[in-house]
């Protein structure tokens, strides 16, 4: 990406894992320091091993991901972007879903909040507020969290997580624009609005299977786009 103007560039992993209970964190993950990182992933996020014993819906197919879950596409221009998932459960399904922002260089929490599902599974995204407070600092790592705790007698967490950094790209026209530059949290917004504004838009249409093909996701180009989680309060 010859147009990013970073004084320094850390790729970052995402990774999914389940835990049944979940064991609170001491120590955050540490940023990835040199290119790609190695990780355990699947195609989308996934790690491998036994994914049906850890979930909030043993009759679902499909697991909670990230959009962003691969390849180190993890960058945005927005100091409030938005964080794109895949939930196959409903709220009916699940005790809490957590979203946890955190600047991991200085062990703060920069935003937390519960979200309520929609009432069936789908493409979603959770917006980062837009007040001073939660804005991204150009070229800083973030580290974020979403920490599902089943309802019911299971008693099982599924959590993912991820990285995000804040950069800069000459005079972004369009969602081509951040597709061509890899900033994919942008390209992921930008054409997620414009398809959940025009569905019968059929270069929209197409233009969103064939992101989610890029990004790895191409059994969920059948899925439901619901544009946000409403924040819970508390």
């Amino acid at each position: 990406m010859w147009k990013i103007y970073l004084s320094t560039i850390l790729t970052m992993a995402l990774n999914l894992t389940f835990l049944s209970p979940i064991v609170a964190e001491t120590n955050l993950p540490e940023a990835p320091n040199t290119g790609k990182p190695e990780t355990e992933t699947q195609p989308g996020g996934t790690r491998t091993g036994d994914l049906d014993y850890h979930t909030c819906n043993p009759d679902a197919n499909r697991h909670p991901v990230s959009l962003l879950a691969k390849d180190g596409q993890d960058f945005t221009t927005s100091e409030y972007p938005s964080f794109w998932f895949y939930f196959p459960y409903t709220q009916q399904q699940v005790e809490s879903v957590e979203f946890i922002l955190k600047n991991p260089q200085e062990d703060q929490v920069i935003y937390r909040t519960l979200v309520s599902l929609s009432n069936q599974p789908g493409i979603t995204a959770i917006h980062l507020p837009t007040q001073t407070e939660y804005s991204l600092e150009l070229t800083r790592d973030y580290l974020w969290e979403v920490i599902i705790s089943c309802s019911g007698n299971q008693g099982n967490q599924v959590k993912l997580e991820g990285w995000i950094t804040r950069t800069i790209i000459d005079n972004p026209e369009s969602y081509h624009s951040y597709i061509e530059e890899d900033i994919m949290y942008d390209a992921v917004t930008k054409l997620a609005q414009l398809y959940y504004q025009y569905p019968e838009n059929e270069q929209y249409q197409t233009d969103w299977q064939n992101l989610l093909l890029k990004l790895g996701h191409q059994d969920l180009v059948e899925e439901t786009l619901w544009l946000e989680l409403k924040p819970i309060t508390q």
